[in-house]
């Protein structure tokens, strides 16, 4: 009796170790990491950088938010808002989980191979403005949003950043308006090859100009492709197990692109928007959940026998 009691504590402990083996041959990854340099917004005849001096009447407001989610516990921060134009807004990163395994503050290098521990990150980082009184610099926008998960669980983070601006052209004559800027774009979607169904992973990307007049008709819309590149800049890549890997995309390029003509002494609502997100989904394999249940199992009739006695 006392050698049957044994076996069944022995198929307990087995449960317990191959819980802690088989779950450390599954991982899942998403990362997307979102650098834009060097954006103006110019007069395409002169390529002089527009200023608020341009403008007739000028006001924007600026935006930026920060949000991790790790099995229910979710962290965020919104006081990237602005009521105006500023020069720059630098949110705390923020992180849901094991916390030393994320990168520093305002580093935005992408993530690669799963890392030995579950959470949620994200990070945003801007200076200047793409036209600001008086200067002719421009803007720089960094995102970045990860989700690392080991043995189970289920991520998400995000980060966005964004200006609305309204103004009425001051100029006796039609305006064309040039964008340009280089951009570093880097997603990565992975899935351990001990992974299984439905576990996933999904980082995504996107960035955004519209122009729209105050009966809300568009009159531009940059969608992520310019005229002088092949990389496009709004992407999604997931990888789905059991098609376990790397699913990854990298854009480094200038881009480049104009409006069409612009109306003087019109009011038009400009909107730019850049945007990271990272989801990931991860279970338990089979064979782990089948040995939780074999080592409950035993170790509930091994007391059953025991209270008999």
């Amino acid at each position: 009796m006392k050698s049957t009691i044994k076996s069944l504590f022995a198929v307990g402990v087995a449960a317990t170790i191959g819980l802690g083996s088989t779950a450390a041959n599954a991982g899942v990854l998403a990362s997307s990491a979102f650098t834009i340099t060097d954006f103006s917004i110019s007069n395409s005849t002169t390529g002089t950088q527009l200023t608020a001096a341009d403008f007739n009447t000028f006001f924007a407001t600026s935006n930026a938010n920060v949000d991790v989610d790790l099995n229910g516990g979710a962290v965020s921060d919104g006081s990237g808002f602005n009521g105006g134009l500023v020069s720059s807004t630098d949110l705390l990163s923020v992180c849901v989980g094991n916390c030393s395994m994320t990168p520093a503050e305002n580093n935005f290098d992408v993530l690669t191979a799963p890392t030995s521990g579950n959470f949620s990150y994200s990070d945003q980082f801007l200076v200047n403005a793409p036209f600001v009184s008086g200067t002719e610099l421009g803007a720089t926008m960094q995102l970045r949003s990860d989700v690392s998960l080991v043995g189970s669980g289920e991520g998400s983070a995000s980060s966005n950043q964004g200006l609305d601006s309204t103004f009425l052209f001051s100029l006796e004559n039609p305006l064309t308006i040039a964008f340009d800027f280089f951009a570093d774009l880097q997603l990565r979607a992975f899935t351990d090859p001990g992974t299984m169904f439905p576990s996933n992973a999904q980082a995504s990307a996107s960035f955004h100009i519209t122009i729209s007049d105050l009966a809300n008709n568009t009159v531009y819309d940059f969608d992520g492709l310019g005229e002088e590149t092949v990389c496009d800049l709004d992407v999604t890549r997931n990888r789905n197990a059991p098609f376990n890997g790397l699913n990854s995309y990298s854009c480094v390029d200038t881009f480049s692109d104009t409006t069409g003509v612009l109306a003087a002494n019109t009011v038009y609502q400009l909107s730019i928007r850049q945007d990271t997100a990272a989801d990931a989904l991860l279970i338990p394999e089979p064979g782990t959940i089948a040995l939780i249940g074999a080592g409950l199992f035993g170790l509930g009739i091994a007391r059953r026998r025991r209270s008999k006695k």
